[in-house]
């Protein structure tokens, strides 16, 4: 298992980390493709159509308040009862909530990133960008075949799925930055710097990617020896404010 997970390493540039007031995992690259399961077409063809109707699922937005407060076991009185858990042990029913939650939200965040992915011209012709679609299309085949984790066992086989996914996803952001530099590269860096929508997309597939390491994260990190003045990633005593007037 990652280490206290955040405790080790810091969003880069650190001055970002301290006016967020959040932690962050440090991972080295992994891989993972679906050229390297062994799936035949007709696999590859259900695992399609399975993204494209979680793609039509809408995300659900998530504040760093319910994190923190979901963190603090705050909301463990709306767990249903489709657990094996003692009454008593609020640390594991709020760990049940979470994984619960990610186990089906995390499937819709992927397949929209892959549809994102699929559509954007030009990049989705590239080889970097190509990779980077296998990964997420790997990550949600994986969590779509794990069982719901509602009892110890699954709870923590889930756990370590998700930190595997952490792991393989710490690529993302230099495979796509190499895929950017390749269209750039094909293009001429005037017409590059013209493609508004390329730009816009970039932007808003790397927002999403903070959103899905974030959650995962805070989840992993929650299952960790607790840290005083953190509930989970979130620092409970950095202002954001007084860090922008710094």
């Amino acid at each position: 298992m990652l280490s206290r997970l955040a405790r080790v390493a810091r969003l880069r540039p650190a001055a970002l980390n301290s006016t967020l007031g959040v932690r962050t995992i440090s991972s080295g690259l992994g891989d993972g493709h679906l050229e390297s399961r062994g799936m035949g077409a007709t696999d590859l063809e259900l695992l399609s159509d399975d993204i494209a109707y979680f793609a039509e699922k809408r995300q659900t937005g998530v504040s760093l308040k319910t994190l923190t407060d979901t963190g603090k076991g705050d909301f463990v009185h709306l767990l249903d009862g489709d657990h094996e858990i003692d009454n008593d042990d609020a640390m594991q029913k709020m760990l049940f909530q979470v994984a619960m939650f990610l186990h089906r939200e995390l499937p819709i965040r992927l397949a929209h990133r892959v549809r994102d992915l699929d559509s954007i011209p030009m990049l989705n012709q590239l080889k970097s960008t190509k990779e980077v679609r296998a990964m997420y299309a790997t990550s949600f085949e994986e969590i779509r075949a794990a069982p719901t984790p509602n009892s110890r066992a699954r709870e923590e086989h889930f756990a370590e799925l998700l930190e595997r996914i952490y792991t393989r996803h710490s690529a993302v952001l230099l495979t796509m930055a190499r895929s950017a530099y390749e269209l750039r590269a094909d293009m001429g860096s005037m017409s590059f710097i013209e493609t508004d929508a390329i730009h816009r997309f970039l932007d808003s597939f790397y927002m999403s990617r903070i959103g899905i390491r974030m959650l995962i994260g805070q989840y992993l990190a929650l299952r960790e020896e607790k840290e005083e003045g953190y509930v989970g990633l979130v620092s409970q005593f950095t202002s954001p404010a007084e860090g922008a007037k710094a």
